[in-house]
């Protein structure tokens, strides 16, 4: 696998891998297992998705019928890069793979999604192609509520669609302000910064993520990760309690 410089990534690319990248939500500690995501309602898991954060119940409701879960094997392609946009997967269990060609032929992965992350949130909004393709590297349990849908709902429930436009806009904004924070940071900075956006209110990260996967997310090598995660401890910014969980000192 290549992971190619921060910098020769287009900042269109950016913009949506730190849209899909960024969005953690709160699923149960042990929602990894049959029964809890069985008891969870489809409204539940769309209720902690930024873009339906606002969105009264009812019209959540609306949203929550129209999505379809779906069990995906190990190795099993959501989408190609290239192919239209046509819906968003949220991850309720598993682990899927982001990547794309690069003009040389190399295979670039731009981030590995886990258990409450979602992929192709803007395919629901805007028809182009899209811009990476997505494999799943284990078993996943999905989410998916496709855009034929999800329009057909918004021309129902003009308010919904007002409070998700407001939603995509300020998410747009904020990845331009990650665009620039990852250019303008060394690792140590950038992976302080992710692992804060990753914390519970109490600074807690439970590492789902490897060292690999995280320096894939940020654009550097695994050694890197791991030289950066020394520093952060020695300088008191983390405590390291083992290697899947850890503490962040909030800014």
């Amino acid at each position: 696998m290549c992971v190619a410089p921060l910098s020769s990534w287009p900042v269109q690319g950016w913009a949506e891998v730190m849209l899909i990248t960024f969005q953690k939500i709160s699923l149960p500690k042990s929602s990894d297992s049959d029964h809890n995501l069985h008891m969870r309602s489809n409204a539940q898991f769309l209720s902690d998705v930024p873009l339906f954060r606002g969105v009264g119940l009812s019209s959540l409701d609306m949203f929550a019928e129209a999505a379809v879960r779906k069990r995906a094997e190990r190795g099993e392609i959501l989408f190609r890069e290239g192919d239209e946009g046509g819906a968003l997967y949220m991850i309720l269990s598993g682990r899927v793979r982001i990547e794309r060609h690069t003009k040389e032929g190399e295979i670039q992965v731009l981030g590995v999604r886990s258990i409450g992350e979602v992929v192709g949130e803007m395919s629901l909004v805007e028809h182009k192609p899209r811009s990476a393709t997505a494999i799943c590297d284990t078993n996943c349990k999905l989410l998916i509520l496709q855009r034929a849908e999800f329009q057909r709902l918004i021309m129902l429930e003009p308010t919904a669609s007002l409070v998700i436009m407001q939603t995509l806009s300020r998410r747009v904004r904020e990845a331009a302000d990650l665009l620039i924070d990852h250019r303008s940071k060394e690792v140590p900075e950038r992976l302080l910064d992710l692992l804060r956006r990753e914390s519970d209110e109490e600074g807690w990260v439970a590492m789902a993520k490897t060292q690999s996967d995280l320096a894939e997310i940020i654009g550097c090598s695994r050694e890197a990760i791991n030289r950066a995660l020394q520093e952060l401890d020695r300088q008191g910014k983390i405590e390291r309690i083992n290697k899947r969980l850890l503490k962040v000192r909030k800014a």
